[in-house]
Order: C-alpha cells, then structure tokens, then sequence
C-alpha cells in the first residue's frame, strides 16, 4: 500500500483532481460575469430613443404637425413654438432648409423650404 507505484498514482490522481476543480471554479466565475453582463446590455435595451416632435412643412405650409404649435413667418425665416423644453434633443431633418432647436422654438431657414423635422429624446 505505501510503496513507490501507489503513491505516485495517488499523486497524479490528486493533481489532475485539483486542476479539474481549478477548471470548474473558473467555469463558474467565467459564467457568472457573462451573467451579469447580459443582464446588464438588458437593462440598457429597454431604455429606446423616443420621438418628442414632429414636423412636415412646405412652403410655409404645416401638412402634419405633433408637438409642435403656432408656426409663423419672421424674417423669412419659419418658427415654431414646441410643446415641451426639449434639451438634448437630437433633429433628424428630410429635405432642403436649415433647422435648429432653441429651447422651445424650432426654426427653418429658409421659410418657403420643403422640411420634414423629427425630434429624438435620446436616453444616453
């Protein structure tokens, strides 16, 4: 029982017992990161861009309007009023003219300009 051929098989046997045990506990911690990782990019799906505003104008004419009020000519140049203070807005323009976001006006240059003006809330 104790001579050279059955402690050297005990010795390989727990080695190769310890190294499979330092595997599975790497496994587990390995696992548990991708774990709270996925869990983690979950959370951060369920926050989405939200339209706040739309706007569809030509030649000085609203064919579609949300959230945004009273539009008028000043200088040639259209303005419109918005429902809510937007800050950190993010203004996604289709067709010719200039728009920006001041506060709570919106304003087109030039005002005879074919524009459809959507205002993103971004969450990040």
């Amino acid at each position: 029982m104790c001579d050279r051929k059955s402690l050297d098989w005990c010795g390989r046997i727990t080695l190769l017992l310890t190294i499979c045990g330092i595997l599975c506990v790497m496994m587990f911690q390995i696992w548990s990161y991708y774990y709270s990782l996925v869990t983690q990019m979950d959370e951060i799906v369920l926050e989405s861009p939200q339209v706040h505003g739309v706007l569809d104008v030509c030649e000085t004419t609203v064919k579609r309007s949300w959230n945004v009020d009273s539009c008028r000519v000043d200088d040639a140049i259209l303005r419109c009023v918005l429902a809510h203070d937007m800050q950190d807005v993010f203004v996604n323009t289709v067709g010719s003219g200039e728009v920006s976001v001041n506060g709570t006006t919106l304003s087109i240059s030039p005002a005879t300009a074919c524009v459809r003006v959507m205002l993103w809330i971004l969450p990040w």
